[in-house]
Parts: C-alpha cells; sequence; structure tokens
C-alpha cells in the first residue's frame, strides 16, 4: 500500500519551499522566454541587465524539483521511461540553469548552464569520443564533458530579407512542441515523445523570417543527442514555424542523417518528419496535436516508428489551470532497436495535471500519471520470496503522483 504519510510529507515539503521563494521570485509573465518556437506556451522576455551602447545584456534563471510516489515502489528508486521526473519516494532537485543572453550589431551569444539531476538524463546518449591507441594525449569527450552545458550558441543577423540569423553551437533540439523547462509546457512530466526523440544537436542553422508569422529553418548537425558525432556524416533538418501567440502556433520539420556507429554495422539513413499544432481559444482554452513517424532501413529489415500526442489546456481561475496529455509511441523493430530494448514494441500514457500559479515566477503542479506498455518496459516491487528481495522486478505498467515546483526570474 502507499505510504500516506510519506506524500502528505512530501507535497508539505514542496509547498513550503514555494513559499520561501516567493519573496525572491521577480514579476514575469509565466509563461516566460523559451530558446526556440517550439514552446506549447508563447515566449516572454528576459531581464534585461545592461542596454546601451556596449550591447543588450539579459540573465535569467529557473530551478525545478519534485516529490514523486510510484505506485510500483520500485526498490531501485527508478520511475523507468520517464525523462526527467524519474525518482520514486525521493525529494529531487532536478534543474537548476542560468541563462545569459547578448546582443550588439547584429552578433548574438547565448550560455544556458545546468546543475542538478536532469543534466544526467540529458547526456545519457552522447557518444564517448577517445582515441584507439593508449599513446593519445588527448581526453576522451562523453557525457560529463558537456552534462553542465544546456545551450551555447553564436550567431549573427544578416540584414536579408527580414532578417537570415545564423547560428552555431549546442542548442534545443526544434522537434516537438514540448520545452525542456517545465514552466514553458503545461505538465511537469514530459511526454513519451520528448523522451524518445532528440533533445539537443550540435551544429549550424540558419532561420530566415518570412514573413510577420512564418520562419524557415535549416540545420546541419552532429545527430541526435550528439554534442560530439559517433560517425563521419552529418544530419540535416528544414523546418518551416508558424507563430501566431496566444491564437495559432504550427510546425513541420523533416530530419535526416546516419545515426549510429561504424562499429554497429547499420548505415542506412534514419527519416524523421515531425508535425504539430497549437491552437489557443482566448486566454481559458487550448489545443495541441503532435505526430512524428519516421524509419531507418537496416541490413534485412527497415525499422520505423509512429508516434502521436494530443494536449488540452483549460484555465479555471487566473492561478489554477487543468490540463491533460495522451501519447503513445509504437516502433517496429528490424536488426537493432531504435528506441525500446527487450520486447517493448510501444510505450503510452495518459497525464492528468493541476497547475497552481502560486505567485509570479513561481508554479506548483499536482500530477498523476499512468504509464502502459506491451513488455517489461517499468519496474516494480518483488513478490514475498526472499529470493529477489530488494531487486527490481519488471512490469508492463506504473502509476505516479507527483507534486512539482518551478520558479524563475
Amino acid at each position: 500500500m502507499i505510504d500516506a504519510r510519506a506524500i502528505f510529507v512530501g507535497c508539505a515539503t514542496v509547498l513550503a519551499v514555494c513559499s520561501a521563494a516567493r519573496g525572491v521570485a521577480r514579476a514575469q509573465d509565466p509563461t516566460a522566454q523559451t530558446d526556440s518556437p517550439t514552446a506549447l506556451s508563447p515566449p516572454a522576455q528576459s531581464p534585461i541587465l545592461i542596454d546601451g551602447s556596449l550591447g543588450k545584456l539579459m540573465i535569467a534563471g529557473y530551478a525545478e524539483g519534485f516529490y514523486q510516489w510510484n505506485f510500483n515502489r520500485p526498490p531501485s528508486g527508478i520511475t523507468n521511461y520517464r525523462g526527467f521526473d524519474n525518482r520514486h519516494n525521493a525529494f529531487t532537485i532536478a534543474n537548476a540553469v542560468v541563462d545569459a543572453q547578448y546582443e550588439k550589431s547584429g552578433i548574438s551569444a547565448r550560455i544556458a548552464l545546468q546543475i542538478g539531476h536532469t543534466p544526467n538524463t540529458y547526456y545519457l546518449a552522447e557518444p564517448t569520443s577517445k582515441a584507439d591507441l593508449s599513446s593519445s594525449v588527448i581526453g576522451a569527450s562523453d557525457a560529463a564533458t558537456w552534462r553542465f552545458i544546456q545551450q551555447a550558441i553564436l550567431g549573427y543577423k544578416i540584414g536579408l530579407g527580414r532578417g537570415l540569423l545564423v547560428q552555431a553551437g549546442v542548442f534545443l533540439s526544434p522537434i516537438g512542441p514540448e520545452s525542456m523547462a517545465v514552466r514553458e509546457n503545461w505538465m511537469f512530466s514530459h511526454s513519451d515523445l520528448f523522451f524518445s526523440l532528440p533533445f539537443y544537436h550540435s551544429g549550424v542553422r540558419l532561420t530566415q523570417q518570412l514573413g510577420e508569422a512564418w520562419f524557415a529553418t535549416i540545420g546541419v548537425v552532429n545527430g541526435w543527442n550528439s554534442v560530439v558525432d559517433n560517425n563521419s556524416e552529418k544530419s540535416i533538418y528544414g523546418q518551416l514555424y508558424y507563430n501566431r501567440p496566444d491564437r495559432l502556433q504550427a510546425s513541420l520539420l523533416y530530419f535526416t542523417g546516419v545515426e549510429r556507429n561504424p562499429l554497429d554495422g547499420v548505415r542506412g539513413w534514419r527519416h524523421l518528419i515531425d508535425a504539430w499544432t497549437t491552437l489557443y481559444f482566448g486566454q481559458r482554452f487550448a489545443f495541441s496535436l503532435h505526430g512524428s513517424l519516421g524509419f531507418e532501413p537496416q541490413q534485412t529489415a527497415t525499422a520505423m516508428w509512429l508516434a502521436g500526442a494530443t494536449y488540452v489546456r483549460l484555465r479555471i481561475l487566473p492561478w489554477l489551470q487543468l490540463a491533460a496529455r495522451g501519447d503513445v509511441m509504437w516502433e517496429r523493430k528490424a536488426d537493432l532497436p531504435i528506441f525500446f530494448a527487450g520486447d517493448v514494441s510501444y510505450l503510452a500514457s495518459g497525464t492528468g495535471t493541476l497547475e497552481f500559479n502560486v505567485a509570479s515566477g513561481l508554479l506548483v503542479r499536482l500530477e498523476y500519471r499512468h504509464d502502459h506498455s506491451d513488455g517489461g518496459a517499468f519496474f516494480t516491487a518483488p513478490g514475498d520470496s526472499s529470493l529477489f528481495s530488494g531487486r527490481d522486478v519488471e512490469t508492463d505498467r506504473q502509476d505516479t503522483l507527483t507534486v512539482g515546483a518551478a520558479v524563475w526570474f
């Protein structure tokens, strides 16, 4: 049975921390800034520290934390196949980020530094790059090298048409409507699509403003979740984006490239088509749809996936909103899996979230989520057998209750 006292203490502690933070949170629109036009909430401006002959300097930051109860009570304390809210029965500092942006005469720079539990998952798929010969004097590049960097971008805006922005560095993936920052989404947890598809890319991108609300982007990057590439081929993508804040947002994106290490023996180009749209009906109701499909030719067959998610949000009171999400991701495997190990071929989840806007720059969310699969994707406590005491047992479902908070300036 669930320990009710543990949940009560967790909720009370999170609320107490949020209340203490109210005095330091600056007044700001709760939809806050986002790096790219792919968040469910429209962007707002960051605080400006310097704006003059030396240029414009903006500093922002946020912190996220949560307490979660997994009804499976996994002995490891791991809520498996969950992007960043993946710790059972623990008070977790998920992420703390400081984000600095600078602009002057068309030149721009951005550095977002992060620390906490989230970076461990953020760079989970980062390739390891090192010399085969032991006499090399060059250190290896791996997840530990980059884990504290969420974004690092240099850019220059050329006066071509309405403006051509050229950027290079490490940046958040434009795939899908969800953002890394919890406060920019409608739920505390991220969907299965967000967790399975790339978080970040490293490379060059060009964004041309085509009209008042139309933007087109072309990017050349190292690959999926790769600051340093794991092969000699580069990946490319193109995105067409429409943005009318508080009215309509939509994106159509194509991404392709070789994503395997040469030692895998699979050299087929992976192809992804991603589309989403968000409709706002005044200030009270919003609705979003997201779909993704892709395939990768392998040695004996072609692997493919289909995925979809739907989101709804209802603002009940100025300080209270209700949101719900349903999503599913299915994979047809070939020689090597793309997303799911073992006998798992799909993940699906249903999520309901209550959001409390405690103060400007501070929100608290209470969230219930059910995850389901056709294989042993999740962890649960063993039975009474002493042979398996203290070890996770695989199961095809899990239910969680999470209290999460986000504060920003």
